[in-house]
């Protein structure tokens, strides 16, 4: 297995950008759509701007590829600065040719969470994913399992001995390894 280490965040965001795009177009061309989930924070930011950047350059068409995103804050209107949605517009929606029924964001402000968390249903998503779970972590349990199958068409999931949530933190041999193999 290659490894590549970049110079910085802005290299490594334009190539896998670039590598991001190509399995986009792949999956289009078998299936004419696609399903993906987007992350939000600091950590995507430049990435985002690299899609507008290859949309802008004609290398993506984004007409049939719906969107969600993986998560908002509750209690916050999607139009506030803070809102995970404002900053999906702001970074990458507002500059591509998403079609507006294609986009599935989490509501901040429910009327009834309760009621609002049993409807959202994410189904069919495209895209290799791979789930980390540290050995003593409850966040992913076996019970999980059928419904990840339900929604992710090509996923993967390690567990990392002698660790809880912060998997990279708490067992950094055995999450690097565990990675590396999956990749």
């Amino acid at each position: 297995m290659k490894i590549s280490v970049y110079k910085n965040k802005e290299e490594g965001s334009r190539i896998f950008s670039t590598t991001f795009v190509n399995e986009i177009n792949s999956i289009l061309l078998k299936k004419n759509n696609c399903t993906i989930c987007l992350a939000t924070g600091s950590s995507p930011t430049i990435f985002y701007n690299e899609l507008v950047i290859h949309y802008k350059k004609k290398n993506i068409d984004f007409k049939k590829i719906r969107i969600f995103n993986l998560d908002e804050f509750y209690d916050i209107n999607s139009e506030s600065k803070n809102s995970y949605s404002y900053y999906l517009y702001h970074h990458l929606l507002n500059h591509v040719n998403i079609k507006q029924r294609n986009v599935n964001l989490l509501s901040g402000k429910p009327a009834n969470l309760k009621d609002y968390c049993e409807s959202v249903e994410v189904k069919n998503i495209d895209i290799k994913t791979l789930f980390i779970k540290g050995q003593k972590s409850s966040y992913i349990l076996d019970s999980d399992i059928t419904e990840l199958k339900k929604t992710f068409s090509n996923f993967g999931i390690i567990e990392i001995p002698n660790a809880g949530h912060w998997v990279h933190a708490e067992n950094p041999y055995h999450f690097v390894t565990s990675v590396k193999e999956w990749i």
